[in-house]
């Protein structure tokens, strides 16, 4: 996950070593420090977030850097975890912190697919552009699951998923992707919504394949004529606590413009949201 020494990356720092403590894992920890003495702007892409430059004095950076070190290895050693710079081997709880000179915009495609999960927070205001910018280049440029964390930062339990299943093949990587997850889960469970005109399996099907992993799945199915409404009013009836869905699988021009799933569960409600763009 990112790290900074903010007061949203302390939350998400709990939930990371919490959920490698469930799942298994091992946490990499990611400073994105600025470019010294230079402006470092993000993509010229009117759809992205200008993160307003990191121009950064040297000592601005190094003091940035030592706070967000200082607060990552706190975190894993209140967990019980090493820290390392290396991967390593070994039957120890294990963390890793790295720090990388750019944006998230160079950095993301970089260690995104070297790992299995992206854990970021939810922008506290609409304003935060930079806080913007990490959660959607997560999202866009990681190419892995990225769990985006309510505002309030509150660790989900990852013991209810709920999958938005249309029979897309968005929705079917995302789910292969998190199958670790859904393996670890007391409950999943389908929702579907209208009638999908994706050529794709069905819940029996996908039911099938998720029990030859060992998985039991119900399913849940909401009427209504809006498809993303009726996502999160049966999310809620379920008694879920993360969502699973696949991210813009529209392209992000035409969700911003006129609307989408993915615009709407990242903007518009404060679920955590379990997702992956493919």
């Amino acid at each position: 996950m990112p790290v900074a020494n903010r007061p949203e990356c302390a939350a998400a720092l709990e939930t990371s070593f919490t959920l490698s403590d469930k799942l298994h894992g091992a946490v990499l920890g990611v400073h994105i420090r600025a470019h010294r003495d230079e402006q470092t702007e993000m993509p010229d892409d009117a759809m992205l977030p200008d993160s307003g430059g990191w121009t950064l004095d040297d000592a601005d950076v190094e003091t940035i850097s030592v706070e967000a070190s200082g607060l990552f290895a706190s975190k894993a050693q209140a967990h019980g975890y090493e820290v390392h710079k290396r991967a390593c081997k070994g039957e120890t709880k294990k963390a890793y912190w790295h720090e990388r000179v750019g944006t998230p915009q160079y950095v993301m495609p970089v260690l995104g697919p070297a790992s299995d999960m992206l854990v970021v927070s939810r922008p506290q205001r609409r304003e935060s552009k930079k806080a913007e910018a990490f959660m959607l280049q997560a999202i866009l440029r990681s190419h892995r699951p990225v769990l985006v964390l309510p505002k309030d930062n509150h660790c989900p339990k990852l013991d209810h998923v709920a999958i938005g299943w249309n029979c897309s093949p968005e929705a079917a990587r995302a789910l292969h992707a998190c199958l670790p997850v859904l393996k670890s889960a007391q409950n999943v469970t389908f929702i579907t919504a209208g009638n999908s005109r994706d050529l794709g399996p069905s819940f029996n099907e996908m039911k099938n394949y998720l029990l030859m992993h060992g998985i039991d799945a119900e399913r849940h199915h909401q009427g209504g004529p809006d498809s993303t409404d009726a996502l999160l009013k049966a999310y809620d009836n379920v008694g879920a606590d993360t969502l699973l869905t696949g991210a813009y699988s529209q392209s992000r021009w035409r969700e911003r413009l006129f609307g989408g799933t993915t615009e709407t569960l990242l903007r518009d409600t404060n679920i955590p949201v379990l997702m992956l763009h493919s």
